[in-house]
């Protein structure tokens, strides 16, 4: 783990003034960080999926088809379904 700053014109290492025997990456506190970040991530998509819920229309349930009220429609479906020679396909 890298724990120096390096010049960039020469590339010699530079003391830090801000770092003085510790680390500068401190895990418990990243991991309280981040476990925060992803509850928040969490509950921003809870709500945007609940406005989405809220947004959508009722079911709609359609009446049942009468298909005798469309003979031609039947003879049409039988004549696509029955071979030139009256077998079933």
């Amino acid at each position: 783990m890298v724990r120096r700053y390096q010049c960039s014109n020469c590339g010699h290492d530079v003391v830090s003034r801000f770092l003085f025997d510790g680390l500068v990456f401190d895990a418990e506190y990243f991991r309280q960080k981040m476990a925060e970040s992803r509850e928040r991530k969490r509950e921003l998509r809870e709500r945007v999926r609940q406005m989405l819920a809220q947004g959508r229309s009722p079911a709609i349930q359609p009446e049942p088809i009468d298909l005798a009220a469309m003979p031609s429609l039947l003879e049409a479906l039988d004549g696509l379904v029955r071979a030139e020679d009256g077998e079933e396909r």
